[in-house]
């Protein structure tokens, strides 16, 4: 993907430019995917995964200005 978008946008503009890239690379993504959260086979809360890809990838976005240690992994 090319940096064509810049800086400043809110995190849903980029969401936006990774579907379309990820849909072009023919993914099937799904944006804003409720799931219910399991504990010990009991439900416990729901969540909500920015994008789920090809139904195997969970895909939590975050715009940061810059990286930092808790970025990394």
């Amino acid at each position: 993907m090319q940096h064509t978008l810049g800086v400043g946008f809110l995190e849903k503009v980029y969401e936006n430019a990774v579907v379309l890239e990820l849909r072009k690379a023919g993914f099937h993504v799904v944006q804003q995917h409720s799931m219910t959260v399991t504990y010990d086979n009991v439900a416990v809360g729901e969540y909500v995964v920015d994008l789920l890809v090809d139904g195997a990838v969970l895909v939590e976005l975050k715009g940061v200005r810059a990286l930092d240690e808790i970025h990394l992994a």
